[in-house]
């Protein structure tokens, strides 16, 4: 299922008017901006991602990414893995006046006109996914 290799660049709006799916891995350890939040950065994150223009004109990129990684627990400071499945729903847009009146259910991903780096958007997400606080759950805890 996620066996395709993944584009290091994509052009979203190309992207989106062919009606694109994309399946892959990416590995943890090229995000050093999410790796400087982990334990370790073994490991590799499942994506899936669709693109597309909606009803209303819109073109999207519509993801979902599935990853354990390991974070340090804040009460007791030991390693612990955190699961992430996460979905999201991206509108290409080219200005911030278009970015505001995107309906709810869509986050801007501002298109100039250049390639855009995939594992930049994935791992943004990613860091967008961790907890703001990372503690196991209290029966796992060291701590009394």
């Amino acid at each position: 299922m996620f066996n395709e290799r993944l584009p290091v660049h994509i052009d979203p709006i190309r992207m989106a008017e062919t009606r694109r799916l994309l399946q892959g891995h990416l590995a943890l350890v090229e995000m050093t901006r999410l790796g400087e939040a982990l334990e370790d950065t073994d490991g590799e994150v499942a994506v899936s991602l669709e693109f597309g223009t909606d009803n209303e004109g819109i073109r999207y990129m519509r993801g979902r990414i599935q990853a354990e990684v390991s974070l340090e627990c804040q009460r007791c400071l030991e390693s612990m893995r955190y699961p992430i499945d996460s979905e999201f729903a991206l509108a290409l847009v080219h200005s911030a006046a278009e970015a505001e009146a995107l309906p709810s259910h869509y986050e801007p991903l501002l298109v100039e006109g250049e390639p855009l780096f995939l594992r930049d958007i994935i791992e943004d997400e990613l860091i967008l996914a961790l907890p703001i606080v990372a503690v196991h759950a209290p029966e796992e805890c060291s701590v009394d």
